[in-house]
């Protein structure tokens, strides 16, 4: 529907990571771990009042419940495992493993079957032959906008619980050609520099949409930008809410 909206969503993703002052890539067993978020399904979310979208500042959050000195990655993996490592842990969940090409000299693999709501895929990546990201991909292309927009704010919201007030990275709005692109970008970093980025990305065509949403999970994050350097507060002219579905 949208030619290499594959590439065009890694580059975001990518900017994204810069904009942190990352070197990164783009873009369970169902099982969290401690330090892993658990994500709903937006099921059931139809009709919802809600009034925050993910382009919105982050309600602040009360002082986190957890203060975890490490985010480790999720689905039960730990940093610094190898690929051989984590392809053995997976293969007894009775997940399919799946060989990605290199993305940034960093070898990837793909991982689906994980039983977790709208979780489209998992994807590792190594550096040195080491684990040093996990990314996890949601969406659906029977969610409606209300199922959309309170996933969004429900992570938001579970991430902030854990690590407290995000780092905006990017929240923006704008025509590109014959399309209309939406990002949105929040960081939360720990002391020993693991973090967790949770990105938004939706570009509308015509009555065509495509909308994404990705948790990345990091070994290793440069020190997050000071907040003079966060994107402005939105509003309801600079931060419209995104699209909720892909139609064909």
């Amino acid at each position: 529907m949208f030619p290499q909206l594959c590439d065009l969503h890694f580059h975001l993703v990518l900017s994204l990571f810069l904009c942190a002052g990352a070197i990164g890539s783009a873009g369970s067993a169902g099982i969290p771990k401690q330090g892993a978020v658990s994500t709903p399904s937006p099921a059931g979310t139809t009709g919802s009042t809600t009034s925050e979208s993910p382009t919105d500042p982050p309600t602040p959050a009360e002082t986190p419940k957890i203060s975890p000195s490490s985010i480790e990655p999720p689905i039960g993996l730990r940093w610094g495992e190898s690929e051989e490592e984590v392809k053995n842990k997976l293969a007894k969940a009775g997940v399919q493993i799946l060989k990605r090409p290199k993305v940034d000299d960093r070898e990837v693999l793909a991982i689906e079957g994980i039983r977790q709501p709208s979780l489209l895929q998992a994807i590792a990546y190594f550096d040195a032959q080491k684990l040093a990201e996990v990314e996890l991909q949601y969406g659906d292309s029977t969610w409606t906008f209300d199922a959309y927009k309170a996933f969004v704010v429900s992570v938001t919201r579970r991430l902030q619980a854990y690590y407290g007030e995000p780092t905006v990275l990017a929240r923006d709005r704008r025509p590109e050609g014959d399309r209309v692109e939406t990002i949105a970008g929040y960081q939360w970093q720990q002391g020993d520099s693991s973090g967790v980025i949770l990105f938004f990305f939706s570009v509308e065509q015509g009555k065509n949409s495509y909308t994404t949403v990705s948790i990345h999970y990091r070994a290793e994050l440069p020190e997050a930008p000071p907040p003079e350097t966060q994107a402005p507060s939105a509003t309801s002219e600079t931060s419209p809410t995104p699209v909720g579905k892909m139609e064909k």
